[in-house]
């Protein structure tokens, strides 16, 4: 990911962070967007901790879902306080976008 900011040229707008949602890092900033290629199981579990860890207005964007889980994960988020945005799929792999509903950052992708 960072030599994809680097490539990019969008290392003064982007910070990669590698950690868990279940034990933030205090010391690292609430990050606006999330990104998680994780299987729908483990994001419906994670679901809390992903909200969570949004700030408000944030951006979270899952893939790795099975099309037959997508609803389950969509309604999930949705459970958790996050506003369903888009959904793209690729063959029987989804990946969904969403974001926390407080001021949503969504409108300026």
């Amino acid at each position: 990911a960072r030599q994809n900011v680097a490539l990019n040229e969008v290392e003064s707008v982007v910070r990669v962070e590698v950690g868990t949602v279940e034990i933030p890092n205090p010391q690292s900033p609430i990050p606006n967007l999330v990104v998680a290629n994780i299987l729908a199981e483990t994001i419906v579990e994670l679901a809390p901790a992903l909200t969570a860890s949004l700030s408000p207005g944030g951006v979270l964007v899952v893939s790795g879902v099975i099309s037959d889980r997508a609803d389950d994960v969509v309604a999930s988020l949705r459970e958790n306080g996050l506003s369903f945005a888009e959904r793209r799929d690729d063959g029987e792999w989804v990946a969904l976008i969403a974001a926390h509903r407080a001021e949503s950052l969504i409108s300026n992708l």
